[in-house]
C-alpha cells in the first residue's frame, strides 16, 4: 500500500469484502505493506475514486472512503487516515 492511493476504488472493494467476511462469522487477518511511493507516467493506480453507481452498496464505507480521498490538501490521504 502506498498512502497516494488511499481511499480510492481499489480500498472501497478491498474494504467492502473484509466487512462481508467478517459479517458471515469468519475470522480474518490482514497484512498490508507499506511501500515507498513509485513514480511512473503509465500508472494510473490512485486516480479513480469510487463511482456513484457502486457507492450504493455501502454508503458509509464510501462516504468515509471518500473524505479520504478528496482531502483539501492531500494531506489525510494516507494510510493511517484509513
Amino acid at each position: 500500500m502506498q498512502d497516494c492511493y488511499a481511499g480510492d476504488i481499489g480500498d472501497y472493494g478491498k474494504f467492502a469484502l473484509l466487512r462481508e467476511l467478517h459479517e458471515q462469522g469468519l475470522s480474518i487477518g490482514v497484512n498490508w505493506y507499506k511501500t515507498d511511493a513509485v513514480v511512473s507516467k503509465k500508472q494510473d493506480d490512485g486516480k479513480y475514486c469510487i463511482p456513484d453507481h457502486l457507492a450504493v452498496c455501502d454508503t458509509g464505507l464510501s462516504s468515509s472512503l471518500r473524505k479520504v480521498f478528496h482531502s483539501q490538501d492531500g494531506s489525510e490521504r494516507s494510510i493511517k487516515a484509513l
